[in-house]
């Protein structure tokens, strides 16, 4: 099963090697840490929860994903 999301969003910070992106959507309720990595480095983290809180993002409202070893 395929599960598509349409909505608009905007790139706030991004890595030099793509592996990890900071987005937003057109209005302060939504924004997530994106990752090619089961695991954000601590330093990137921090940064990009910085960088959200500046734009006044409740970055408190977050959901972690836990990824399990393997696929």
């Amino acid at each position: 099963m395929t599960v598509r999301f349409y909505a608009g969003y905007n790139v706030i910070a991004i890595d030099l090697d793509y592996r990890h992106a900071l987005v937003a959507g057109n209005n302060l309720n939504y924004s997530c840490l994106l990752s090619r990595e089961k695991v954000i480095p601590a330093a990137i983290q921090t940064a990009y929860l910085k960088q959200a809180n500046a734009l006044v993002y409740d970055v408190s409202k977050l959901i972690w994903t836990k990824h399990e070893h393997g696929r």
